[in-house]
């Protein structure tokens, strides 16, 4: 009995330690099963989506401005060019299309002529930055007809004509010596009397100020009266800055913007052509903006190697302004 008892003891410690093996066995190889993990991805932010202004029926002038402060580049298209005076009479998209934010999304328009205007100069048929291509969002509004590509425009920089300074040839002075010279007069006794030498000034030369109109500006939103009156040409917003502190804007917008990348080299020509175009319109103070504009560009030519081109168009337009105004 004793015999069997001892073998139904080994048989039952053999059993229990096979459970306990098998219970860790199984521990470890689901340990080792590996649970696959949701991978995550980061969400591309999308591009806000543009919707097209409606500048039909506005001065050229007034339509690039709304163009350039939503975000779209513009082409002028047709047989009237682009002249400041000139009304925007179609427009390709159409005013209300929602399109993709491919950077600067190109509007062709299409101008009618002002006859009561005189085209003078060169017109401005483009956007001074580089349009980019037309996409329509999904579900925006398609323009009727048929969509033509709109090709990149050139960003137009201006170019610096050298300077070169005439070499003039002197004659050789001649001097003649008289047969019979005169005798020198005996210099008076003068008894020396010292002199105290004026203190030399060590401060450095200040840049000259803008030059500021003399009459203050008119309260915002005032009518501004003209200072001359050219047929056909659009009035002065009164909600716009006038033309002198729109020029002292950008003289203190490039003291903070010194490098000549496309973006500071495109605001500069857009603020340029406008305040240009105001002082042509007879604009209130026009003449004083020019001065002020003639300065900013000498400062962007010795910063950026660019601006001699625009500061001669800002000195012929102060010339036909101040010829009016007289």
């Amino acid at each position: 009995m004793a015999h069997i008892a001892a073998l139904l003891l080994r048989l039952f410690v053999t059993t229990i330690v096979g459970i306990v093996l098998a219970g860790a066995a199984l521990t470890f190889a689901a340990e080792r099963v590996s649970v696959p993990r949701p991978v995550l991805v980061p969400a591309v932010p999308q591009p806000k989506p543009l919707v097209v202004p409606d500048v039909q029926g506005q001065a050229y002038v007034f339509a690039k401005g709304i163009l350039q402060d939503d975000g779209f580049a513009w082409h002028v298209s047709g047989l009237v060019q682009g002249f400041a005076s000139n009304t925007v009479v179609s427009q390709d998209p159409a005013p209300g299309t929602v399109l993709v934010d491919t950077g600067a999304p190109a509007i062709t328009l299409t101008l009618e002529r002002n006859p009561s205007y005189q085209e003078r100069g060169t017109p401005d048929n483009d956007s001074p930055y580089s349009g980019t291509v037309v996409k329509i969002a999904q579900g925006g509004q398609a323009p009727a007809g048929p969509q033509p590509r709109i090709e990149p425009v050139p960003l137009p920089v201006p170019s610096q004509p050298v300077q070169t300074t005439p070499t003039v040839q002197l004659p050789p002075p001649t001097t003649t010596t008289p047969k019979n010279p005169p005798a020198k007069p005996k210099a008076p006794s003068v008894k020396p009397v010292p002199v105290t030498p004026a203190p030399v000034a060590t401060t450095p030369s200040t840049p000259a100020k803008p030059v500021v109109p003399s009459t203050p500006s008119p309260p915002s939103g005032s009518p501004r009266p003209p200072d001359f009156t050219v047929p056909g040409a659009p009035k002065e917003p009164a909600q716009l800055q006038p033309l002198p502190d729109r020029a002292l804007t950008l003289s203190a917008w490039l003291d903070s913007h010194r490098q000549p990348t496309a973006a500071n080299l495109n605001h500069w020509l857009y603020e340029h052509s406008f305040i240009v175009a105001g002082a042509k319109f007879g604009w209130w103070h026009g003449a004083a903006a020019l001065q002020i504009l003639i300065g900013v560009d000498q400062r962007a030519e010795k910063l950026w190697g660019v601006g001699k081109q625009a500061e001669s168009t800002a000195r012929a337009a102060l010339a036909e302004v101040q010829a009016r105004v007289k």
